[in-house]
C-alpha cells in the first residue's frame, strides 16, 4: 500500500504560475478580514436596527400571562408584540437600507470581503453594493404601493424577563403571501416542548417538534420532522428519532455528545424498510484523561439485502506537547503527476480484489454491480 502525493510544484503547474501561494494566501486574507466585525460591533448593529424597528412599530405591546401551547405542553408567559404596519414598510426598508449602505463597519466588511474574494474570482465589490442598495431605495420611491408589507415580530419571556419562544411574520398584502417563523417552546416542570417551523405562500411548511424530559444537563423524549405541501403533509418524507439521557457533557471546557440518539427515516427510494441510524456516546477516564467512547450504527434493508454498519471512536484532547506533524515524504509513494504510475495503478488487478473484499465485508454482494 502505497500513498498518493501531489507535490507543490505539480500543483502550481495546474493552477497557473503561483497559484498556490495565491489561493492559500487569499483564504488567509479572507480570514483576517472575517474578523473585522468584533462581537461588540454585531451587537451595536443589530442594536441600531433594532431601534428602526420600533421606531416605525412603536412601543411593543404586552401580554401578561399568555397562554403558549407546543406539542401537549402549555405555559403561560408574558408576550411582547410589536407590528410594524404595510403602509409604513417603505419608508422603514429605506432607512435600514441607507443604515446598511453607510455603516463604516459593514463597509469595512464588505471591502475586505470583496477584495479577498476579488483576488481570486475578479469580483468588484462596494461599487456594486452601493449601487444595488441604491436601486432598492429608487424603487422604493417610485412605486410604494407595490411593497405593502406587515412585519409583526412576537417574544414571549419567563418570570426573570429571559426570552424563551419567538415567531416573526412577514406579510405581503400586495401579493397576498405570508412568510412565517416560531421558534417556541414551552416547559412544564422537567417537562418540555420545542418546535422549529418555516411556513411559505401556498401552505408549505417545514417543522421540526419534540417533547422531551429533562434531568440535569441530559435529556430523554422523541421528535419527528413534518413537511407540508399544498397544506397537505408530505408523506414522502418520514423522519422521527428518540433520544435518551442526551446531551452535552462539558467537564473540563470540552464538549462530549452523550447518550443515545436513534435517528428513523422511512424512504422508498432508499430502503424497503425505514433506514435506522444510531448513536451512543458515554465519557470515561482512561489514563486520567477523559475519552469520548461513541458508536453510530446504520440498519437497513437495500433491495431485500439487509445492511448493517458500524463505526466506532475513541475521541480525548491531546496535550499540546505531544502534537506533532509529519513534514517529509514517505519513503515509498506514488507520484500523480507520474502518468506511466497512474496506468500502472489502474490496472493494478489487487486493487479490484481488495475493493471486492471490502464489499463482502459490508455484506453487499459485488455481482450485483455486474447485473
Amino acid at each position: 500500500d502505497k500513498p498518493l502525493v501531489l507535490s507543490k510544484e505539480t500543483l502550481e503547474q495546474m493552477t497557473g504560475e503561483d497559484g498556490v501561494d495565491q489561493i492559500f494566501g487569499s483564504f488567509d486574507n479572507l480570514q483576517e478580514q472575517l474578523s473585522i466585525i468584533s462581537d461588540e460591533k454585531f451587537e451595536v448593529i443589530f442594536a441600531d436596527l433594532r431601534e428602526i424597528f420600533y421606531k416605525y412599530s412603536g412601543d411593543p405591546e404586552r401580554i401578561k400571562d399568555s397562554p403558549l401551547t407546543v406539542g401537549s405542553i402549555t405555559e403561560k408567559l408574558d408576550l411582547f408584540v410589536a407590528t410594524i404596519p404595510a403602509e409604513k414598510f417603505p419608508d422603514f426598508a429605506k432607512e435600514v437600507l441607507t443604515y446598511v449602505r453607510d455603516n463604516q463597519d459593514i463597509r469595512d466588511f464588505i471591502t475586505g470581503i470583496g477584495g479577498s474574494i476579488s483576488d481570486l474570482y475578479d469580483m468588484t465589490n462596494l461599487n456594486s453594493f452601493d449601487e444595488g442598495i441604491d436601486d432598492l431605495i429608487e424603487e422604493l420611491d417610485l412605486i410604494p404601493e407595490y411593497h405593502q408589507i406587515e412585519l409583526r415580530r412576537q417574544l414571549y419571556v419567563d418570570s426573570k424577563n429571559k426570552p424563551q419562544a419567538d415567531s416573526f411574520t412577514i406579510i405581503n398584502h400586495s401579493e397576498g403571501e405570508e412568510i412565517h417563523y416560531e421558534s417556541l417552546l414551552a416547559k412544564d416542570g422537567d417537562k418540555g416542548a420545542y418546535s422549529l417551523k418555516f411556513a411559505f405562500p401556498d401552505d408549505n411548511s417545514i417543522e421540526f417538534a419534540s417533547e422531551f424530559t429533562e434531568k440535569g444537563d441530559l435529556s430523554t423524549g422523541n421528535f419527528k420532522m413534518i413537511v407540508t405541501e399544498d397544506g397537505v403533509r408530505n408523506s414522502d418524507v418520514d423522519l422521527s428519532g428518540s433520544f435518551t439521557d442526551f446531551g452535552l457533557d462539558t467537564k473540563d471546557d470540552n464538549f462530549y455528545l452523550v447518550g443515545d440518539l436513534i435517528l428513523t427515516v422511512a424512504s422508498e427510494d432508499l430502503s424497503n424498510a425505514p433506514v435506522e441510524v444510531s448513536y451512543n456516546g458515554s465519557v470515561e477516564k482512561i489514563g486520567g484523561v477523559d475519552h469520548l467512547l461513541a458508536t453510530v450504527q446504520i440498519k437497513a434493508d437495500i433491495y431485500g439485502s439487509p445492511l448493517d454498519i458500524g463505526l466506532s471512536t475513541d475521541t480525548y484532547v491531546i496535550a499540546e506537547k505531544d502534537i506533532t506533524f509529519e513534514t517529509q515524504l514517505p519513503a515509498d509513494y506514488i507520484d500523480l503527476s507520474d502518468e506511466e504510475a497512474l496506468s500502472n495503478l489502474m490496472f493494478d488487478e489487487s486493487l479490484l480484489y481488495k475493493l471486492m473484499e471490502i464489499l463482502s465485508n459490508l455484506g453487499i454482494d459485488p455481482s450485483s454491480f455486474m447485473d
